[in-house]
Parts: structure tokens; C-alpha cells; sequence
């Protein structure tokens, strides 16, 4: 796993130091824990460099994107919106809303 994170870095023109620096780790921390690094920090990574926890895990490419903490923050108060509001935020952005889901999966949540 640190493999890979060393070769985003290379990628990225930076190096395993300088990624501790940015993201607030100890120095060294990445290099001595190679099978041992917490979900959090691996979650910091994998959105530093816009990949997923599944490639640092695996080195395996996901075909779905990974989304920065500002659309995932979007998408989780679009959520909060009641129907009304949801329809607003689709008429600005000019995405129609699927008018045949019924109002009981609207409500949970299921489908944005």
C-alpha cells in the first residue's frame, strides 16, 4: 500500500514527507505503518490524490469517482431538502427529477 501512495506522490511531483506535512501527520508515520494506517487517514489520502480507499487498499481502479468532502457535503444537504426544495435545486441545475419514484422513496432518502 505505501508503494502506491509513493507512487501517487511521484506522480503528483511530491514524496511520502512532504504528503505527511500537508495532511498533518507525524513525519515518518506513512513509511513505518505500511499494512497499519487508520481508515481516517487512508479516507485523507485517497481524497488528497482523488482516488479511493479501494485502490490504496488493493491497487484495483474503481470505475466510480471519487467525490471531494465539498460534494459529498452537498449531496448530504440536498438530502435534508424536503421535495419542494429538491425541485428548486434541479430546476437551477436543470436536472429533471425522476417524477415516477413515489413519494415513500423520496422521503427515505433512497434516490437523490
Amino acid at each position: 500500500m505505501v508503494d502506491r501512495i509513493r507512487g501517487l506522490c511521484e506522480r503528483k511531483g511530491t514524496n511520502l514527507a512532504a504528503l505527511e506535512k500537508t495532511l498533518g501527520f507525524a513525519n515518518g508515520s506513512l513509511a513505518k505503518s505500511d499494512c497499519k494506517i487508520q481508515s481516517i487517514r487512508l479516507k485523507s489520502i485517497a481524497n488528497y490524490f482523488g482516488v479511493s480507499m479501494e485502490y490504496l487498499l488493493t491497487g484495483k481502479n474503481e470505475t466510480v469517482p471519487v467525490l471531494s468532502f465539498e460534494e459529498e457535503s452537498i449531496i448530504s444537504a440536498y438530502r435534508l431538502l424536503d421535495d419542494g426544495q429538491k425541485d428548486l435545486v434541479c430546476k437551477m441545475l436543470g436536472i429533471k427529477r425522476d417524477s415516477l419514484l413515489s413519494k415513500e422513496v423520496r422521503s427515505n432518502n433512497q434516490v437523490v
